[in-house]
């Protein structure tokens, strides 16, 4: 066996819900994980494998039975449940979490989503909401449970991965009418997705255009000094500001009076936050958000 990877940290012991759980800090390199580099946080020496490259970052945590192994990682404030199993090099972000029987392998991402229940999510695939996927369960027996992701359109049963149709042709002569049913009802979800998708209206996606410029833009100068000048009191007035753009084209009308009563705050401080940071373009008349904020 190797040798230990990790260990607990006795004194960061804290208590969540009624159970302990630790810190846990690197005993050796691997990966990109040094000696001495502090981990997230696990119940027990259980819920992380001391073999692989896997590991918990940041403040994730996986308590309970849940279980890590092989070269999967879990980042940022994600956390695991339950029996739930992430392996392979899959890997849970943001602020996911795995609750019951759910697992996530192979090169499997789940960011912000919630994998619950029998939900067994493989491939190269990434999840980003609870709506990227679906479980069909205990239908009609127990014993049944298929998972479909809709961002690659594939299924997971047992030991089965593929399309539909293939999904349908490897069922056995007795499930062929079950596996034919749940088929029918994801193609009619995506059917009802791909509605709602063709009819996001302009407005919508100048909308996204706008906050979109705005986040990638979150850690430039610009921005951090806007924090740094007026706090988070001139941040909100520049978030309204942006409002005020995405609803009207990505264009607005320049009038720092009437922003400044409609959006609830000072004059000086609309044209302070609008021409003294180099993030808008603006005349007289109108303005609208760079295209690239440094």
């Amino acid at each position: 066996m190797e040798e230990r990877k990790y260990r607990l940290i006795e004194g960061s012991r804290s208590w969540q819900y009624g159970r302990p759980i630790y810190r846990i800090q690197a005993l050796r390199d691997f990966s990109d994980v040094k000696k001495g580099d502090l981990g997230g946080f696990v119940e027990s020496e259980e819920n992380l494998s001391q073999e692989g490259n896997c590991w918990i970052y940041d403040m994730a945590q996986a308590v309970e039975k849940s279980r890590v192994t092989g070269d999967a990682c879990l980042r940022d404030c994600a956390k695991m449940y339950d029996s739930s199993i992430l392996r392979d090099k899959a890997q849970l972000q943001g602020c996911a979490r795995m609750l019951h029987y759910s697992c996530l392998a192979d090169n499997a991402v789940a960011i912000d989503a919630t994998i619950l229940g029998f939900a067994t999510i493989t491939g190269d695939v990434v999840i980003r909401r609870n709506k990227d996927y679906i479980v069909f369960s205990d239908i009609p027996e127990t014993g049944f449970h298929a998972t479909y992701t809709f961002p690659n359109k594939k299924w997971r049963h047992v030991l089965f991965e593929g399309t539909s149709k293939a999904f349908i042709k490897a069922a056995p002569f007795n499930d062929r009418k079950r596996r034919e049913l749940i088929v029918q009802i994801v193609e009619e979800i995506e059917k009802q997705n791909k509605k709602q998708t063709t009819t996001i209206t302009m407005e919508q996606q100048t909308a996204n255009e706008v906050f979109l410029k705005a986040f990638n833009a979150r850690n430039s100068e610009a921005i951090l000094d806007l924090k740094a000048e007026h706090g988070i009191g001139g941040y909100g007035v520049y978030f309204q500001l942006l409002e005020e753009l995405a609803a009207n084209g990505g264009k607005a009308a320049y009038n720092a009076h009437r922003l400044a009563y409609k959006l609830h705050t000072e004059e000086w401080l609309v044209r302070t936050i609008i021409e003294d940071y180099n993030i808008f373009n603006y005349t007289e008349d109108e303005f609208e958000l760079k295209d690239e904020i440094k």
